[in-house]
């Protein structure tokens, strides 16, 4: 069945609204609430708006809303570009891993250095949280804080640098391996050995925990590969063909795009809202970092809600991502691809 051609628009639906309003909603609340000044209480500041708006022009009112409501929505927009990179693309390409190459059985070349760094920042910056809001009951540990701040700043600026750095290691490699055939190459085994400790006791373990680690059988992995070699073509390899291409053929079938869409939008939300707590407890453990004295009950309450809405869409996105969108684009694709046969009756 070819792809269909089509010139109409994408149609509008409502998670192209509340898709991006709920998560800019979602971090400027947090902000606001944030760094409103202890002596304004919410009743009072609730009241002051109240007040300046209170002989206000309906037109002007109204207009206001708008703005509002445009500026939560382009910084959901926002949020979602950088979810799109920090979420897909580091934290499930390089930590989790892409769901395809788990459920067709297919192994691809690691990055070397950029999957361990990825890995030690991610566990960092929680740790990071975490310590901050351990520290808000026991003031001692809070240098602590500090330091763990800056380990996270340098394993940012060491990742934006890897490339210069990756250049002068395989220029230092080529001098070594020519002149002593069996060095090991310390630096790389020694990110190794932290990419897998990390995966043995953080990934694997989190995986089994939220029932993602459930993958096709062995089987029925080679035979599914085999049918998207001999539909699209073996050139496709080991790549994200694999996915998307079963996916552009799927979404072609009214019945089963309309199911796949919502599987997408569902974990798209989740991601961005994921992404949008994650961000506001970040700007809260810097902004105490450097103003320790401003850490109150109610900005330590806050963060934990941050740091909650942050893991709970994350893990419902996750969820969402591995055991319903991904595995029922391979399995929407089979049906597609295997003739039904009806045996006559007797």
């Amino acid at each position: 069945m070819p792809l269909r051609e089509t010139k109409e628009w994408m149609p509008f639906n409502i998670y192209d609204f509340f898709g991006y309003i709920f998560p800019g909603i979602s971090i400027a609340v947090l902000l606001l609430a944030f760094f409103i000044p202890e002596s304004i209480t919410t009743s009072r500041y609730f009241k002051f708006i109240l007040s300046v708006h209170k002989n206000a022009n309906v037109i002007a009112v109204i207009s206001e809303i708008v703005i509002c409501i445009v500026a939560v929505y382009c910084l959901g927009q926002i949020i979602a570009a950088f979810s799109h990179v920090f979420i897909d693309r580091i934290i499930i390409g390089t930590i989790f891993g892409y769901p395809y190459l788990s459920f067709l059985k297919l192994k691809v070349k690691k990055r070397d250095f950029a999957s361990p760094i990825h890995k030690l920042i991610f566990l960092v910056s929680n740790l990071l949280i975490a310590g901050a809001i351990f520290a808000y009951w026991h003031k001692n540990y809070w240098p602590l804080i500090n330091i763990a701040l800056v380990v996270l700043l340098f394993l940012i600026a060491l990742r934006f640098i890897s490339k210069i750095i990756r250049t002068l290691f395989r220029k230092i490699d080529d001098i070594i391996v020519s002149e002593h055939r069996y060095f090991r190459k310390p630096y790389l085994c020694s990110l190794g050995f932290i990419d897998k400790t990390i995966d043995a006791f953080f990934v694997e373990p989190l995986k089994k925990l939220l029932n993602i680690d459930h993958l096709f059988d062995t089987d029925y992995a080679i035979k599914l590969k085999s049918m998207i070699d001999t539909k699209f073509g073996p050139e496709i390899k080991n790549t994200s063909d694999n996915f998307w291409l079963p996916c552009l053929y799927v979404i072609q079938r009214e019945p089963f795009a309309r199911k796949i869409d919502n599987w997408l939008q569902l974990y798209s939300l989740n991601r961005n809202l994921s992404l949008a707590f994650f961000i506001a407890s970040i700007v809260f453990v810097t902004f105490l970092s450097f103003h320790p004295n401003l850490f109150s009950e109610r900005r330590v309450w806050l963060l934990i809600i941050s740091v909650f809405g942050s893991w709970a869409f994350g893990i419902r996105y996750l969820m969402l991502y591995y055991t319903y969108y991904s595995k029922n684009v391979f399995r929407s694709f089979h049906v597609m691809e295997t003739p039904i046969t009806f045996e006559p009756r007797r």
